[in-house]
């Protein structure tokens, strides 16, 4: 039997989960959601994975990040540079997705929900704007997980 997926989940990082593991031999991802959650959370969870994205003076913008005030600030202050405005008008850091319902979120949930986000939003990228270069990227600074995607432009004027 060969599995193929875009992405994996690492199990072992949710103790609730191998609690319930260990008890029931056939616990699995879509057990565990469906008794924890329910289908209105699942269909807005799909915004989170497969977000919305605007197209505004020729900058891609996450539709949630878009603020016209301060995206006219970072407009200004780099000159009309694509890239730059796009890094700082996406850039979001990841545990504060969550962070109001969760005080102790681990690092290491955290860089791995960072990569599937980072996965997934690369893909939706590639099909959404095929004729534009744009990376995803995830970084740390000052240990704190960051996500951000701006265009890859040779020229920053250009595109």
């Amino acid at each position: 039997m060969i599995e193929k997926s875009i992405i994996r989940v690492d199990t072992n990082l949710f103790s609730e989960f191998k609690d319930f593991e260990t008890v029931n031999d056939d616990w699995s991802i879509e057990k565990h959601l469906n008794f924890n959650y329910n289908i209105d959370d699942a269909i807005l969870f799909s915004r989170l994975y497969f977000p919305e994205f605007i197209e505004h003076k020729k900058c891609i913008i996450l539709k949630e990040r878009y603020d016209k005030e301060i995206f006219e600030q970072w407009f200004d202050e780099f000159d009309g540079d694509i890239s730059k405005i796009e890094r700082m008008s996406n850039l979001y850091e990841v545990k504060d997705l969550f962070h109001i319902n969760n005080d102790n979120i681990s690092e290491s949930k955290i860089n791995h929900l960072s990569l599937l986000l980072k996965k997934i939003w690369q893909i939706n990228l590639d099909l959404l704007f095929p004729n534009r270069q744009i990376k995803v990227n995830v970084f740390k600074e000052d240990d704190d997980i960051f996500i951000t995607l701006y265009s890859e432009l040779d020229d920053p004027s250009s595109s």
